[in-house]
């Protein structure tokens, strides 16, 4: 999930040992959504008519960059933060350039 291959290894343990004691919460939650299926009567991403700041890293490799644009595509307020050498993760490979991000969207639409 992470482009910083040290940021990595350094939260590896820490996120292995979380995922440890939440290890029955995230079963049950995970075949919880295998379980059901969708329900297409649910708003969409069109619906969105609220500003909406889309966050993607540029190396994200669980989720490929074109969902960000896809995003930006279907959301009728969307604006977009890509943040270069940041994988699936931005919030915490990058969280000062994420919090100012976030900062001038909110202070961009008050």
């Amino acid at each position: 999930m992470f482009h910083n291959r040290a940021l990595a290894a350094s939260a590896a343990f820490f996120s292995a040992t979380e995922l440890i004691h939440r290890r029955d919460v995230n079963s049950f939650l995970f075949q919880e959504m295998l379980s059901r299926r969708p329900d297409y009567t649910k708003a969409t991403f069109e619906d969105i008519s609220a500003p909406t700041l889309v966050m993607w890293g540029k190396q994200d490799d669980v989720l490929h960059i074109s969902c960000a644009y896809e995003f930006e595509r279907l959301i009728k307020r969307a604006e977009m933060c890509l943040f270069d050498g940041v994988g699936h993760l931005p919030m915490i490979e990058t969280p000062y350039p994420c919090a100012q991000a976030i900062k001038e969207f909110v202070l961009r639409n008050l």
